[in-house]
């Protein structure tokens, strides 16, 4: 029941329940969510998750992306392929498998933006990987930049509610490939990306967008049609009619 109290609090749940690292993290979600006036979901899959956890029917508003700003641009004169990753360097996130990625081929650069607990075993493992990259986070304009030469975003987390970084890439014109565990809408298989069944999937799929002839430009130009269905315009104004109801 929500605490009665004189403004009303709202709460997006923004990743799968239950959180795979901590009964604590769960705990105080469920607080969080059971004491809030309203309660949102980001994604179709998340809104399933806290219909099981809490029994609670859930609104869908995603999250949204400054289609204006990512936008893609002419990747001229690059003389090869390059794969990023950008996020956490957590568990649930698995950057190391982008690092084995960057093994299986070598004549492509495998790029790796972010920071976190994993930070120390990414940099030893890509050490001896000459095709790797680890960078720091970096400003919006460097990372629209980084997006913009990318061919395609490997983004093999586990655990997600709907990742900006999808949007960011396929407002770009930058397909994606990622799990299926969290069913994310940001991505349509076979379309603007490809959703992998495990990493040896991942693996084929990453390679078909990267060699098939064609096919990744095909999917950036339909992964930017698909993200200006998430423009922040879009989505603000989502928000605005659920507030004033």
């Amino acid at each position: 029941m929500a605490i009665a109290r004189s403004k009303k609090t709202i709460h997006p749940v923004e990743n799968t329940l239950p959180y795979p690292t901590s009964r604590f993290r769960n705990y105080i979600a469920r607080r969080n969510a059971l004491d809030s006036d309203a309660l949102y979901s980001v994604s179709n899959y998340v809104a399933e998750t806290v219909q099981g956890e809490y029994g609670i029917e859930t609104p869908v508003i995603h999250v949204g992306v400054d289609s204006a700003k990512f936008a893609p641009s002419v990747k001229a004169g690059l003389d090869k392929r390059t794969v990023i990753f950008v996020g956490s360097f957590q568990n649930r996130k698995n950057p190391q498998l982008v690092v084995e990625a960057a093994k299986k081929f070598p004549d492509v650069d495998f790029i790796l933006v972010g920071d976190g607990p994993l930070k120390g075993l990414i940099n030893e493992r890509a050490k001896d990987v000459p095709n790797v990259a680890v960078l720091p986070r970096m400003e919006e304009g460097d990372l629209i930049a980084l997006y913009q030469r990318a061919d395609t975003l490997l983004f093999p987390s586990v655990h997600e509610g709907f990742p900006k970084v999808l949007v960011e890439a396929a407002a770009c014109g930058v397909p994606s490939i990622i799990f299926n565990n969290y069913r994310s809408e940001a991505v349509i298989d076979g379309r603007t990306g490809f959703i992998a069944r495990d990493f040896t999937d991942m693996l084929d799929k990453l390679g078909k967008v990267l060699f098939v002839e064609g096919l990744g430009t095909r999917m950036g130009l339909a992964a930017r049609e698909h993200a200006i269905n998430f423009d922040w315009d879009t989505i603000v104004r989502k928000w605005e009619d659920e507030i004033e109801n």
